[in-house]
């Protein structure tokens, strides 16, 4: 009846026929030949009925693709725009319907173009041609056709050279939709140019909260950054739109420097190789710290890397060197090592630790204690103590750590005279032994070492 209705000689009634054919989502092929029949209709609005009818049909013959093709050609603009949103939703058109739709993008409507720009880029691979009339179409008037042409070319799985290039012209399109669209583009692929990634950096600044939005998302999106485009990630926290911040993917960031820092061997400072760890807060670091023990040794060595912590991270640091394993507590302490100044709690649970049954976390905990001036009478007297400890590593870290000390306990000097005697030769070299020749010697029985160290120790630094 729907069939027979497209023949009736009233308009509106075969237009209405049409539009019902257009309800089913799978024609049998007497109405897609009625509805073909339709395009080549007197009636304007039949034909563009019929051919949003057919853009339902997710395939299509090669009769109602060469009819679409020929209701390009139509004086009508309406109707070209419906021929070509119809040939949109194919997604492998042959060569002379992308020519067509080609020539379309210099059509005077702007809606014509827009459709033609939407069916070319749905195309699962275009020809080089193709390519460059949607490049060229990133300089269309109308700032709609800009932005379709940008996606357009992003739903291609890989972007020549020649396409990124043009993408990172756009983002400083005047419009700020198109820049916005560019921007999400770019942010799709798994792998960015350096240009690219630049502009991207650079569109962080854009005067538009959307482009620094979408700049945003996209650099979070990239599997890998360069230290430049870290820190702009960090420094968009600070932008005045405060939804940015949760665009920036610094999350995945962090799992991505992870897994890549975790096969590269530290430096002999103890630091990472690369150092792109210490542009990430300390709020995600601490926040994501509850890793396995590699992960969590080298988020703590991180944090250790910086001059001053907050007293959050300091109390995260304090319970793993309580209830760390070996491994953790020597991580820890190598972390506070690097801290100029240290809490007393901080320094109470390093005196703790100097009778850990590890000798590796005895000896970390006592090089802590040693870079701090000046230490209260409980750590001094357990690293005079530690000068008797089995290990001679241990020995030597405390007797360094107190020769860094501006005052000493008159207590240490029976401590002093047997470190001077230690088999360990490390220890006798350390500065609590020497390093001060200048000095007169006192009477005794002691190496010559001792005479300076002793005169040094309790004339120069006797505690007040």
């Amino acid at each position: 009846a729907l069939i027979g209705a497209l023949q009736d000689e009233n308009r509106f009634v075969r237009q209405s026929a049409v539009s019902a054919l257009g309800e089913e989502s799978t024609l049998p092929e007497s109405a897609l030949q009625a509805l073909i029949d339709a395009l080549q209709n007197e009636e304007e609005g039949v034909i563009w009925s019929a051919a949003d009818t057919l853009r339902e049909q997710s395939t299509l013959p090669e009769s109602a693709i060469q009819a679409l093709i020929d209701a390009l050609q139509h004086e009508n603009g309406y109707v070209r725009q419906s021929a070509a949103r119809a040939l949109r939703n194919q997604s492998t058109l042959p060569e002379p319907a992308l020519q067509t739709l080609i020539g379309a993008l210099q059509d005077e409507d702007k809606d014509v173009r827009l459709s033609a720009v939407g069916a070319l880029g749905n195309q699962s691979t275009l020809s080089k041609s193709t390519l460059q009339a949607l490049i060229d179409a990133l300089q269309d008037e109308d700032g709609f056709v800009k932005q379709s042409a940008a996606e357009a070319l992003g739903n291609q799985l890989a972007l020549s050279e020649s396409v990124l290039q043009a993408l990172i012209g756009a983002l400083q399109d005047e419009d700020g939709f198109v820049r916005r669209s560019v921007a999400e583009v770019l942010g799709n692929q798994s792998t960015l140019s350096k240009s690219a990634l630049q502009a991207l950096i650079d569109a962080l600044q854009d005067e538009d909260e959307d482009v620094r939005w979408s700049a945003a998302e996209a650099l979070g999106n990239q599997s890998t950054l360069p230290e430049s485009a870290l820190q702009a990630l960090i420094g968009a926290l600070q932008d005045e739109n405060g939804y940015l911040r949760h665009v920036v993917n610094l999350e995945n960031q962090l799992e991505q420097w992870l897994q890549l820092e975790m096969v590269i061997n530290y430096d002999s400072n103890g630091g990472s190789a690369i150092g792109g760890m210490n542009y990430f807060p300390e709020e995600l670091i601490i926040r994501n710290i509850g890793q396995p023990w590699d992960r969590r040794n080298y988020l703590i060595r991180t944090l250790g890397m910086r001059p001053s912590l907050t007293q959050l991270a300091m109390e995260v640091l304090i319970k793993d060197l309580q209830d760390g394993d070996s491994e953790v507590k020597v991580t820890v302490a190598g972390a506070l090592e690097k801290q100029s100044i240290l809490p007393e709690s901080a320094l109470q649970v390093l005196v703790g630790t100097l009778q850990d049954k590890n000798r590796d976390v005895r000896q970390f905990a006592a090089r802590a204690l040693g870079k701090q001036s000046r230490l209260p009478e409980s750590a001094l007297q357990a690293l005079i103590g530690a000068l008797q400890d089995e290990n001679g590593f241990v020995r030597q870290s405390a007797a360094e750590a107190l020769g860094w000390q501006s005052t000493l306990p008159e207590s240490a000097l029976q401590t002093l005279i047997d470190a001077l005697q230690d088999e360990n030769g490390l220890v006798r070299q350390s500065k609590f032994c020497t390093g001060f020749s200048s000095l007169p010697t006192v009477a005794g029985t002691l190496p010559p070492c001792g005479f300076k160290a002793i005169k040094f120790s309790f004339t120069l630094r006797k505690a007040p």
